[in-house]
C-alpha cells in the first residue's frame, strides 16, 4: 500500500478513491492553501498536491500548470491619479517588513484572488530581485489600482520606479470563484503554455466553476506514462510530443526533459519512466 509519510498526521493512503491529504475530501476548498505542497512516500517517490481545471485527467499523463495572465509583467505601482486609487488599498511604495502593495493593472483586468498562492517579484527598479508569495489580491478593471497582500514581507524597500510581475500559482489557483480557469491541465501536443509539473498516477476528476477538485501528481521516482513513438531504455524523455499528455525521446531543442526511461515502450503504450521534476 502506498502511503504519504511526511504530512502532519499519521501516514495516509495515496490511492484512496474518496480522500486526499489525510482524510480530507478531494473537493474540500480548504485544500487551496496546500496546493503546491510536496510529500514523500515511504519508498522515496515524491508527489505534489494540485488543483485540477475543468477537464478530468486520466492516469499516466503529463500535466502542466495554468497559462500566465497576459499583461501581468512589469506592472507599475499605482499613483494618486490611477483609477480606483485609495489609501485603503495599501502603500504604493513598500517599506521593509511591509506585506501590502498597491499596483496599477495593465491592459488585462485583474480577477479577485487570481494570484493567491502565486508570486510577486520585483523585476525592475528599487528593490529588484525580491520574490514573495501572494496571500490575496483585490479585483481591478484595466489600468486601475488593486491591492496585493503578501505572505512574505518585503526585505528591501521599493519606490515609484519599482516594477512588479505577478505569477499564478503553477499548481492551480481558485481564480476567485471559478475553479476551472486556472487549474492544471494535460500537457499540450505542441506548444507548452505553462510549467510542466509532473505525471498523474491516478485519475483526477474535473473541477466545476464552484467545486474544486484536488489530487496528487508524481514529480519524482518511477511512474507509468503515455509515450509517443518508441522510447528506448535509459534515454531521456521530454514534452511536448505531438500527443497530449505523452512523452517522447528527447532530441536537441525538443522540449524540457522530465525524466529517463526505465522500461522501453512502444508508441501509445504506458510504461515506466523515472520522473525527475
Amino acid at each position: 500500500m502506498s502511503t504519504l509519510k511526511d504530512f502532519k498526521s499519521a501516514p495516509f493512503e495515496l490511492y484512496s478513491t474518496t480522500t486526499v491529504a489525510g482524510g480530507v475530501k478531494n473537493s474540500d476548498a480548504n485544500l487551496d492553501t496546500m496546493v503546491g505542497s510536496r510529500f514523500a512516500s515511504g519508498d522515496g517517490r515524491e508527489f505534489v498536491l494540485v488543483q485540477n481545471a475543468g477537464t478530468a485527467l486520466g492516469a499516466g499523463v503529463v500535466v502542466q500548470g495554468p497559462a500566465a495572465q497576459a499583461n501581468a509583467v512589469g506592472l507599475s505601482p499605482a499613483t494618486t491619479s490611477t483609477t480606483g486609487y485609495t489609501v485603503a488599498l495599501g502603500p504604493i511604495a513598500a517599506a521593509v517588513g511591509g506585506k501590502v502593495i498597491q499596483i496599477a493593472s495593465g491592459a488585462t483586468a485583474i480577477l479577485a484572488n487570481r494570484f493567491s498562492g502565486g508570486y510577486l517579484n520585483v523585476v525592475e527598479g528599487t528593490g529588484l530581485g525580491q520574490t514573495m508569495k501572494i496571500a490575496s489580491n483585490s479585483a481591478a478593471s484595466t489600468t486601475s489600482a488593486f491591492s496585493v497582500v503578501l505572505e512574505d514581507p518585503f526585505t528591501t524597500a521599493t519606490s515609484t520606479d519599482s516594477r512588479y510581475t505577478l505569477t499564478i500559482n503553477p499548481f492551480g489557483s481558485q481564480n476567485g470563484t471559478d475553479f476551472t480557469t486556472d487549474g492544471v491541465i494535460i500537457s499540450p501536443a505542441t506548444t507548452l503554455t505553462g510549467q510542466i509539473l509532473g505525471v498523474t498516477c491516478y485519475p483526477i476528476p474535473a473541477s466545476t466553476a464552484t467545486v474544486p477538485s484536488y489530487g496528487f501528481i508524481q514529480v519524482k521516482g518511477p511512474v507509468a506514462v503515455l509515450a509517443t513513438g518508441t522510447v528506448a531504455m535509459g534515454l531521456n524523455v521530454c514534452v511536448p510530443s505531438s500527443t497530449p499528455g505523452a512523452v517522447a525521446t528527447y532530441t536537441v531543442a525538443a522540449g524540457p526533459v522530465i525524466g529517463s526511461v526505465l522500461v522501453a515502450s512502444a508508441s501509445a503504450k504506458y510504461n515506466m519512466i523515472n520522473v525527475q521534476l
